[in-house]
């Protein structure tokens, strides 16, 4: 009975309970003849049962081994990639006489397509970049890369900075898959007029906060690097007096969702910077951290988070760019 439950088997009696069956003659030769290969048949078919299960256990234990092997190869690979890119995002904030200037990014994988920089043009100028990589991950943090390299080659002083977007653009659209593009916004300060020159291709519109608490936004001239061959941009400019302020920030924040389902939404972000506006920029970039943070509790991250603050005349730092 027991190697029938094993082997799924219902076995039904042949003779009625407390009978007796007397085989005399050839019939007891055949019986247990029968008999005989019957138990071969359920014990065989129980080692090969027994057999098959080792086997696929076994099986399984080295497919597992495997499994593990390349998932530790896996997060090693991550691992160096994170710190790879960290290396390429700015290790600390930048020095210029009269401003403010903090930059921030939460990842929200090990790598990710965030980018944001701060590149010294001359002793008075200064490049400041975010852009937002579509995608995720590894493919991101590579396209991210070939931006970098590629911007860094591109900043001059005397370079056109729509003309160095239609630079970049078009390495890029060459470059990448036709899936792939890149929203970014780069722009010069000159920390003695306070002049920011900016060029908007396809990213989130930084806005302006004035002294006066007015706020204005420095919206796109053109499509995402990438995305079209031989695209055009075109360049805007804004004055900073003492006391205004920027914000650059990407998709991340806004586009970010509580546990209701709900936008964290510019909206939500102005009225935080627009509340918070005498902190410095780094206390500020922490603060609005903590609160999207905070909103989001309960909710897996699902995009990074990058930050960027200038403000005139809030701290002021002795020195120009080193």
């Amino acid at each position: 009975m027991y190697a029938a439950s094993i082997l799924g088997l219902t076995l039904f009696p042949l003779f009625p309970r407390n009978s007796t069956v007397e085989l005399t003659g050839p019939y007891t030769f055949v019986f247990w003849s029968g008999f005989l290969v019957l138990v071969a048949f359920i014990f065989g078919a129980m080692y090969f049962f027994v057999i098959q299960r080792d086997r696929a256990y076994r099986l399984l234990g080295l497919e597992k081994d495997k499994s593990e092997k390349l998932l530790r190869r896996i997060e090693n690979d991550l691992e160096q990639a994170a710190r790879i890119q960290k290396n390429l995002l700015p290790k600390e904030n930048p020095r210029l006489e009269g401003y403010d200037i903090s930059g921030l990014n939460v990842p929200c994988y090990e790598v990710g397509g965030d980018y944001y920089d701060f590149v010294p043009i001359d002793a008075d100028r200064l490049g400041i970049v975010i852009a937002d990589v579509s995608g995720k991950g590894i493919s991101a943090s590579l396209l991210m890369a070939s931006l970098r390299a590629a911007l860094l080659t591109e900043v001059h002083p005397r370079y056109e900075i729509t003309q160095m977007a239609a630079r970049l653009n078009d390495f890029l659209f060459k470059s990448s898959g036709l899936s792939s593009f890149i929203t970014f916004f780069y722009s010069e300060l000159d920390r003695r007029s306070g002049e920011l020159r900016y060029v908007n291709a396809g990213h989130n519109p930084p806005f302006v906060l004035s002294a006066r608490g007015q706020l204005s936004a420095l919206g796109s001239s053109g499509f995402p690097l990438g995305m079209f061959a031989q695209a055009t941009y075109e360049s805007g400019a804004v004055r900073l007096g003492p006391g205004d302020l920027v914000v650059l920030f990407t998709d991340g924040i806004p586009e970010g969702r509580n546990a209701q389902g709900e936008d964290f939404s510019e909206e939500r972000l102005k009225s935080l910077v627009l509340n918070h506006r005498e902190l410095s920029a780094a206390q500020l970039s922490q603060k609005i951290i903590g609160d999207f943070q905070s909103f989001a509790t309960g909710t897996e991250p699902c995009d990074d988070i990058t930050l960027v603050i200038i403000k005139r005349g809030g701290v002021h730092l002795l020195g120009a760019w080193e």
